[in-house]
C-alpha cells in the first residue's frame, strides 16, 4: 500500500475508522470500534505506524452501524476525539452520518456541531435502503433529501475539498448519476462563496 500511494502520489488517501479483524478472526465487514478512550489510543497508535510507511496525508472516515457498542462517548464526541489524537483530516460520510442518526436516534444536524468540521476534506453520500426497523449504507439508491440538507449544512461550515458519490448497486443511467454528482458541485461551490 506505501508504495503504490508513494507511485499514485494523491493529495490525501483514506482509512475508515473501523476494524475487520479480531486476533485471527477476519470479520469480513467494516466493524465499529468502540467509542472508549482505549480505542482512540490504539486508533493514534496505529495512524502513528502508518505514517512512518506513507507520507501522503491520511483523512479518516466515519462509518455506517446497525449495532451501537457500549463506550464513554458519543459518536461525534469520539470521532473528534480520534481526530485530535491522530490529527488527521476528517472523511465525513454525510450518508453514514445520516444512518447512524435514524438507527440510534440523534439529530445529525445537531451532532454536526460537535464533529470536527475544521477537519474535513472531503465528503462521501449516496442512498441505501430500509430494512425492518434499520437504514442501510448499501450505497444502492439515490441520495436521498435528507442526505442532501446535511451535506448542503456541511458545505456551508466546513473546507470540504472533494465529494464522492458512492454507488456499487442497482446503477441507473449514467445521466441520473451525473445529476446527483452535479447537485454535490452546486453545494461545494456554494459552500466555498
Amino acid at each position: 500500500l506505501a508504495r503504490l500511494i508513494d507511485y499514485l502520489a494523491p493529495p490525501w488517501w483514506s482509512e475508515h475508522i473501523a476494524f475487520t479483524r479480531a486476533g485471527d478472526i477476519d470479520i469480513g465487514h467494516l466493524t465499529p470500534l468502540p467509542p472508549t478512550r482505549a480505542a482512540v489510543d490504539a486508533l493514534a497508535a496505529n495512524v502513528a505506524t502508518v505514517r512512518r510507511s506513507i507520507r501522503a496525508p491520511l483523512i479518516l472516515e466515519n462509518t455506517a452501524s446497525t449495532f451501537a457498542l457500549p463506550g464513554e462517548m458519543d459518536e461525534a464526541s469520539f470521532i473528534r476525539a480520534v481526530s485530535d489524537a491522530t490529527d488527521c483530516g476528517l472523511l465525513l460520510d454525510v450518508t453514514n452520518l445520516h444512518v447512524n442518526a435514524c438507527n440510534f436516534r440523534f439529530d445529525a444536524h445537531a451532532a454536526l456541531d460537535q464533529l470536527p468540521l475544521e477537519r474535513v476534506v472531503q465528503l462521501h453520500f449516496t442512498g441505501g435502503h430500509r430494512r425492518i426497523d434499520l437504514e442501510i449504507d448499501s450505497h444502492s439508491h439515490p441520495t436521498p433529501e435528507p442526505v442532501w440538507t446535511l451535506m448542503a449544512d456541511v458545505c456551508r461550515r466546513a473546507p470540504v475539498r472533494a465529494a464522492i458519490l458512492e454507488r456499487d448497486q442497482h446503477l441507473p443511467p449514467i445521466a441520473n448519476l451525473m445529476a446527483e454528482v452535479r447537485r454535490a458541485q452546486t453545494l461545494l461551490t456554494r459552500g466555498a462563496m
